[in-house]
Protein backbone atom coordinates (compact mmCIF):
# COMPACT_ATOMS: atom_id res chain seq x y z
CA UNK A 1 0.00 0.00 0.00
CA UNK A 2 1.21 3.53 -0.42
CA UNK A 3 2.49 5.40 2.49
CA UNK A 4 0.09 7.33 4.17
CA UNK A 5 -2.77 6.08 2.33
CA UNK A 6 -5.80 5.07 4.55
CA UNK A 7 -6.66 1.83 5.16
CA UNK A 8 -9.97 1.27 3.47
CA UNK A 9 -11.73 4.39 2.39
CA UNK A 10 -9.03 7.69 0.70
CA UNK A 11 -9.72 10.43 2.58
CA UNK A 12 -9.36 14.37 1.30
CA UNK A 13 -5.94 15.86 2.46
CA UNK A 14 -4.40 12.19 2.19
CA UNK A 15 -1.51 10.91 0.26
CA UNK A 16 -1.26 8.21 -2.10
CA UNK A 17 1.93 7.42 -3.53
CA UNK A 18 2.93 11.28 -3.01
CA UNK A 19 -0.25 12.69 -4.41
CA UNK A 20 -2.21 14.68 -2.21
CA UNK A 21 -6.00 13.91 -2.42
CA UNK A 22 -8.30 16.89 -2.96
CA UNK A 23 -11.68 16.44 -4.15
CA UNK A 24 -13.54 12.50 -4.88
CA UNK A 25 -15.15 13.92 -8.29
CA UNK A 26 -17.25 10.79 -8.73
CA UNK A 27 -17.86 7.29 -8.42
CA UNK A 28 -19.04 4.71 -10.52
CA UNK A 29 -19.41 0.75 -10.88
CA UNK A 30 -15.81 0.19 -11.30
CA UNK A 31 -14.61 2.51 -8.19
CA UNK A 32 -14.15 6.28 -6.69
CA UNK A 33 -11.74 8.71 -8.61
CA UNK A 34 -10.49 11.92 -7.03
CA UNK A 35 -9.15 14.71 -8.09
CA UNK A 36 -5.22 14.86 -6.83
CA UNK A 37 -2.35 17.12 -7.11
CA UNK A 38 1.55 16.18 -6.86
CA UNK A 39 4.03 19.74 -7.21
CA UNK A 40 1.50 21.32 -8.81
CA UNK A 41 0.42 18.74 -11.35
CA UNK A 42 -3.10 17.40 -11.32
CA UNK A 43 -3.83 13.70 -11.92
CA UNK A 44 -7.22 11.53 -11.48
CA UNK A 45 -6.64 8.97 -8.88
CA UNK A 46 -8.88 5.87 -9.42
CA UNK A 47 -9.82 3.88 -5.95
CA UNK A 48 -11.06 0.11 -6.04
CA UNK A 49 -11.67 -1.53 -2.93
CA UNK A 50 -12.06 -5.64 -3.43
CA UNK A 51 -14.32 -6.93 -1.16
CA UNK A 52 -16.94 -9.74 -1.11
CA UNK A 53 -19.45 -8.54 -3.44
CA UNK A 54 -16.63 -7.48 -6.09
CA UNK A 55 -14.48 -10.63 -6.27
CA UNK A 56 -12.98 -10.04 -9.33
CA UNK A 57 -11.83 -6.55 -8.96
CA UNK A 58 -7.98 -7.66 -8.31
CA UNK A 59 -7.86 -9.70 -11.72
CA UNK A 60 -9.94 -6.56 -13.46
CA UNK A 61 -7.78 -4.16 -12.00
CA UNK A 62 -4.73 -5.83 -13.43
CA UNK A 63 -6.00 -6.39 -16.53
CA UNK A 64 -6.67 -2.39 -17.18
CA UNK A 65 -3.51 -1.57 -15.83
CA UNK A 66 -1.63 -3.94 -18.19
CA UNK A 67 -3.89 -3.04 -21.02
CA UNK A 68 -3.34 0.61 -20.27
CA UNK A 69 0.85 -0.05 -20.13
CA UNK A 70 0.08 -1.74 -24.05
CA UNK A 71 -1.77 0.51 -25.61
CA UNK A 72 -0.70 4.09 -26.03
CA UNK A 73 -2.24 6.40 -28.43
CA UNK A 74 -2.79 9.64 -28.57
CA UNK A 75 -7.09 9.01 -28.58
CA UNK A 76 -6.27 6.74 -25.19
CA UNK A 77 -6.24 7.89 -21.45
CA UNK A 78 -2.71 7.90 -20.56
CA UNK A 79 -1.89 5.61 -17.04
CA UNK A 80 0.77 7.54 -14.80
CA UNK A 81 1.18 5.12 -11.91
CA UNK A 82 -0.42 2.25 -9.85
CA UNK A 83 -0.11 -0.12 -6.93
CA UNK A 84 -1.75 -2.59 -4.77
CA UNK A 85 -2.44 -2.66 -0.84
CA UNK A 86 -5.21 -2.05 1.17
CA UNK A 87 -6.89 -0.74 -1.96
CA UNK A 88 -5.84 -0.43 -5.75
CA UNK A 89 -5.34 2.84 -7.53
CA UNK A 90 -4.56 4.17 -10.90
CA UNK A 91 -2.93 7.63 -11.43
CA UNK A 92 -4.26 8.92 -14.69
CA UNK A 93 -4.11 12.21 -16.88
CA UNK A 94 -6.09 14.60 -15.46
CA UNK A 95 -9.20 14.81 -17.80
CA UNK A 96 -11.95 16.70 -16.37
CA UNK A 97 -14.37 17.11 -19.41
CA UNK A 98 -16.46 13.95 -21.43
CA UNK A 99 -18.63 13.80 -24.46
CA UNK A 100 -21.04 13.13 -21.50
CA UNK A 101 -20.45 16.18 -19.98
CA UNK A 102 -21.00 18.05 -23.29
CA UNK A 103 -24.02 16.28 -23.88
CA UNK A 104 -25.67 17.37 -20.90
CA UNK A 105 -24.31 21.11 -21.88
CA UNK A 106 -26.15 20.90 -25.55
CA UNK A 107 -28.03 17.85 -25.44
CA UNK A 108 -26.34 16.70 -29.44
CA UNK A 109 -23.31 17.15 -31.47
CA UNK A 110 -23.43 18.85 -34.61
CA UNK A 111 -22.45 16.84 -37.66
CA UNK A 112 -18.75 17.63 -37.69
CA UNK A 113 -18.40 17.60 -34.33
CA UNK A 114 -20.08 13.78 -33.99
CA UNK A 115 -18.15 13.00 -37.10
CA UNK A 116 -14.67 14.08 -35.50
CA UNK A 117 -15.31 12.24 -32.19
CA UNK A 118 -16.12 9.25 -34.31
CA UNK A 119 -12.93 9.42 -36.35
CA UNK A 120 -10.99 10.02 -32.49
CA UNK A 121 -12.96 7.13 -31.01
CA UNK A 122 -11.85 5.07 -34.19
CA UNK A 123 -8.37 5.89 -33.96
CA UNK A 124 -8.55 5.06 -30.67
CA UNK A 125 -10.13 1.21 -30.63
CA UNK A 126 -7.59 0.58 -33.56
CA UNK A 127 -4.53 1.09 -31.70
CA UNK A 128 -6.24 -1.18 -28.59
CA UNK A 129 -7.86 -3.73 -31.51
CA UNK A 130 -3.98 -4.20 -32.92
CA UNK A 131 -3.37 -4.89 -29.31
CA UNK A 132 -6.54 -7.74 -29.30
CA UNK A 133 -8.26 -5.76 -26.74
CA UNK A 134 -12.11 -5.10 -26.96
CA UNK A 135 -13.03 -2.48 -24.60
CA UNK A 136 -16.76 -3.43 -24.25
CA UNK A 137 -17.68 -0.27 -23.14
CA UNK A 138 -17.62 2.48 -25.84
CA UNK A 139 -20.13 5.04 -24.45
CA UNK A 140 -20.32 8.84 -23.77
CA UNK A 141 -19.23 8.60 -20.45
CA UNK A 142 -16.06 6.96 -21.49
CA UNK A 143 -14.54 9.33 -23.91
CA UNK A 144 -12.81 12.18 -22.09
CA UNK A 145 -11.73 15.55 -23.88
CA UNK A 146 -8.13 16.07 -23.97
CA UNK A 147 -6.15 19.76 -24.87
CA UNK A 148 -7.56 21.29 -27.89
CA UNK A 149 -11.06 18.69 -27.74
CA UNK A 150 -9.26 15.34 -28.50
CA UNK A 151 -10.88 12.49 -27.83
CA UNK A 152 -9.63 9.79 -25.66
CA UNK A 153 -11.33 6.53 -24.63
CA UNK A 154 -11.15 5.61 -20.68
CA UNK A 155 -12.27 3.06 -18.23
CA UNK A 156 -10.50 -0.12 -19.42
CA UNK A 157 -12.59 -2.02 -16.49
CA UNK A 158 -14.39 -4.47 -18.77
CA UNK A 159 -11.60 -4.69 -21.27
CA UNK A 160 -10.80 -7.98 -22.34
CA UNK A 161 -8.48 -9.79 -24.86
CA UNK A 162 -10.70 -11.05 -28.12
CA UNK A 163 -9.13 -14.09 -27.83
CA UNK A 164 -11.03 -14.81 -24.19
CA UNK A 165 -13.72 -12.22 -24.48
CA UNK A 166 -17.11 -12.87 -23.76
CA UNK A 167 -19.59 -10.22 -22.16
CA UNK A 168 -19.88 -13.04 -19.64
CA UNK A 169 -18.97 -13.39 -15.78
CA UNK A 170 -17.82 -16.64 -13.79
CA UNK A 171 -21.26 -16.27 -12.38
CA UNK A 172 -23.69 -16.03 -15.49
CA UNK A 173 -24.33 -12.51 -16.04
CA UNK A 174 -23.71 -10.19 -19.08
CA UNK A 175 -21.61 -6.42 -17.96
CA UNK A 176 -22.16 -3.67 -20.23
CA UNK A 177 -24.25 -0.46 -20.48
CA UNK A 178 -27.51 -1.81 -21.91
CA UNK A 179 -28.18 1.31 -24.18
CA UNK A 180 -24.96 0.63 -26.12
CA UNK A 181 -24.79 -3.45 -25.99
CA UNK A 182 -24.52 -5.14 -29.22
CA UNK A 183 -26.16 -8.27 -29.63
CA UNK A 184 -23.53 -10.61 -29.47
CA UNK A 185 -22.36 -9.23 -25.91
CA UNK A 186 -26.50 -8.98 -24.56
CA UNK A 187 -26.25 -12.82 -25.64
CA UNK A 188 -23.35 -13.89 -23.24
CA UNK A 189 -21.82 -14.95 -26.91
CA UNK A 190 -17.82 -14.05 -27.67
CA UNK A 191 -16.75 -10.59 -29.19
CA UNK A 192 -14.26 -9.35 -30.90
CA UNK A 193 -13.64 -5.99 -31.84
CA UNK A 194 -16.36 -5.45 -34.31
CA UNK A 195 -18.69 -5.47 -30.66
CA UNK A 196 -17.09 -2.18 -30.45
CA UNK A 197 -18.23 -0.71 -33.49
CA UNK A 198 -21.57 -1.73 -33.38
CA UNK A 199 -21.49 0.95 -29.90
CA UNK A 200 -20.11 3.07 -31.97
CA UNK A 201 -22.97 3.18 -34.05
CA UNK A 202 -24.86 3.78 -31.34
CA UNK A 203 -22.58 6.29 -29.70
CA UNK A 204 -23.31 8.18 -33.60
CA UNK A 205 -27.28 7.84 -33.14
CA UNK A 206 -26.68 9.57 -29.60
CA UNK A 207 -24.48 12.12 -30.50
CA UNK A 208 -26.92 13.67 -33.60
CA UNK A 209 -30.05 12.81 -31.93
CA UNK A 210 -29.53 13.75 -28.65
CA UNK A 211 -30.73 10.16 -27.16
CA UNK A 212 -29.72 6.69 -27.43
CA UNK A 213 -32.02 4.49 -30.57
CA UNK A 214 -33.65 1.91 -28.00
CA UNK A 215 -35.23 2.50 -25.15
CA UNK A 216 -37.55 0.18 -22.32
CA UNK A 217 -38.54 0.32 -19.06
CA UNK A 218 -35.62 -2.29 -17.91
CA UNK A 219 -32.33 -3.36 -19.26
CA UNK A 220 -34.12 -6.41 -20.24
CA UNK A 221 -36.34 -4.34 -22.73
CA UNK A 222 -33.00 -2.78 -23.91
CA UNK A 223 -31.26 -5.57 -24.68
CA UNK A 224 -34.11 -7.60 -26.45
CA UNK A 225 -34.19 -4.58 -28.96
CA UNK A 226 -30.45 -4.89 -29.77
CA UNK A 227 -30.89 -8.55 -30.27
CA UNK A 228 -34.33 -8.26 -32.06
CA UNK A 229 -35.41 -4.98 -32.85
CA UNK A 230 -34.92 -3.28 -35.88
CA UNK A 231 -32.05 -1.50 -37.01
CA UNK A 232 -32.57 2.00 -36.27
CA UNK A 233 -33.20 5.01 -39.38
CA UNK A 234 -30.89 7.94 -38.26
CA UNK A 235 -33.24 9.74 -40.56
CA UNK A 236 -36.46 9.01 -39.23
CA UNK A 237 -35.36 10.77 -36.10
CA UNK A 238 -33.40 13.20 -37.58
CA UNK A 239 -34.66 13.81 -41.37
CA UNK A 240 -32.05 16.61 -42.27
CA UNK A 241 -29.14 14.31 -41.24
CA UNK A 242 -26.66 13.49 -44.38
CA UNK A 243 -27.73 10.04 -45.87
CA UNK A 244 -23.94 8.92 -45.71
CA UNK A 245 -24.28 8.99 -42.08
CA UNK A 246 -27.18 7.25 -41.99
CA UNK A 247 -25.80 4.53 -43.35
CA UNK A 248 -23.17 4.52 -41.21
CA UNK A 249 -25.53 3.80 -38.29
CA UNK A 250 -26.88 1.01 -40.37
CA UNK A 251 -23.29 -0.50 -41.15
CA UNK A 252 -21.77 -0.20 -37.53
CA UNK A 253 -25.26 -1.41 -35.77
CA UNK A 254 -25.70 -4.21 -37.99
CA UNK A 255 -26.90 -7.01 -35.95
CA UNK A 256 -24.38 -9.54 -37.22
CA UNK A 257 -20.92 -8.92 -36.64
CA UNK A 258 -19.97 -9.92 -40.34
CA UNK A 259 -22.60 -7.67 -41.68
CA UNK A 260 -20.13 -4.70 -39.66
CA UNK A 261 -16.72 -3.51 -41.06
CA UNK A 262 -14.09 -5.36 -40.19
CA UNK A 263 -11.86 -3.51 -38.44
CA UNK A 264 -11.93 0.45 -36.75
CA UNK A 265 -10.31 1.59 -39.87
CA UNK A 266 -12.75 0.48 -42.21
CA UNK A 267 -15.51 1.74 -40.17
CA UNK A 268 -13.75 5.18 -40.23
CA UNK A 269 -14.06 5.11 -44.06
CA UNK A 270 -17.71 5.23 -43.56
CA UNK A 271 -17.34 8.86 -43.00
CA UNK A 272 -14.75 10.22 -46.08
CA UNK A 273 -15.37 13.50 -47.19
CA UNK A 274 -17.81 14.71 -44.44
CA UNK A 275 -16.61 17.41 -42.31
CA UNK A 276 -15.09 16.95 -39.18
CA UNK A 277 -14.55 19.86 -36.17
CA UNK A 278 -13.46 18.51 -32.32
CA UNK A 279 -15.48 19.92 -29.28
CA UNK A 280 -15.36 23.58 -28.41
CA UNK A 281 -13.56 23.95 -24.48
CA UNK A 282 -16.48 22.95 -22.32
CA UNK A 283 -16.91 24.15 -18.59
CA UNK A 284 -14.91 22.03 -16.40
CA UNK A 285 -17.37 18.74 -15.38
CA UNK A 286 -17.17 16.84 -12.46
CA UNK A 287 -17.28 13.29 -15.17
CA UNK A 288 -14.17 11.42 -15.09
CA UNK A 289 -12.66 7.93 -15.27
CA UNK A 290 -14.56 5.19 -13.28
CA UNK A 291 -17.17 7.18 -12.41
CA UNK A 292 -21.44 7.30 -13.91
CA UNK A 293 -22.66 9.29 -15.95
CA UNK A 294 -26.05 11.70 -15.06
CA UNK A 295 -28.07 9.94 -16.47
CA UNK A 296 -28.65 6.51 -14.54
CA UNK A 297 -29.95 4.68 -16.91
CA UNK A 298 -26.42 4.64 -18.80
CA UNK A 299 -24.41 3.15 -15.86
CA UNK A 300 -22.54 -0.70 -16.64
CA UNK A 301 -24.25 -3.32 -14.93
CA UNK A 302 -24.31 -7.04 -15.10
CA UNK A 303 -27.59 -8.48 -15.90
CA UNK A 304 -27.96 -12.44 -15.60
CA UNK A 305 -27.54 -14.12 -18.81
CA UNK A 306 -31.19 -16.06 -18.28
CA UNK A 307 -32.69 -12.64 -18.10
CA UNK A 308 -30.92 -11.75 -21.17
CA UNK A 309 -31.21 -14.41 -23.26
CA UNK A 310 -34.43 -15.10 -22.85
CA UNK A 311 -34.15 -18.64 -25.59
CA UNK A 312 -30.94 -19.51 -23.96
CA UNK A 313 1.56 -4.08 -4.33
CA UNK A 314 3.26 -0.98 -3.42
CA UNK A 315 3.63 1.82 -5.98
CA UNK A 316 4.37 1.04 -9.71
CA UNK A 317 4.87 3.54 -12.06
CA UNK A 318 3.59 3.25 -15.67
CA UNK A 319 6.32 1.64 -18.18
Amino acid sequence: MAKGAPQSVVEVGSKVAGWTVLRAIGKGSSGTVYEVEKRKQRAALKVIVPDVENQDALPRFRREVKLLQEVRHPNVVRLLSWGEGDFLWLILEFLPNSVEGFLAENERASVPQAVGILRGVLDGLQAMHDKGVVHRDIKPDNLLLGKGGVVKLADFGLARRDSSSTSLTRTGVVLGTPFYMAPEQCRGADLDGRTDLYACGVLLYHLLTGRPPYFGSTSLEVLQQHMAGDVPDLRQALPAAPPQLARAVGRLMAKRPDDRPATAQQAKALFDGLPAARLPPPRPQRNHPGRSGPQDELVAEAVPVAEAVPAARGARAAS
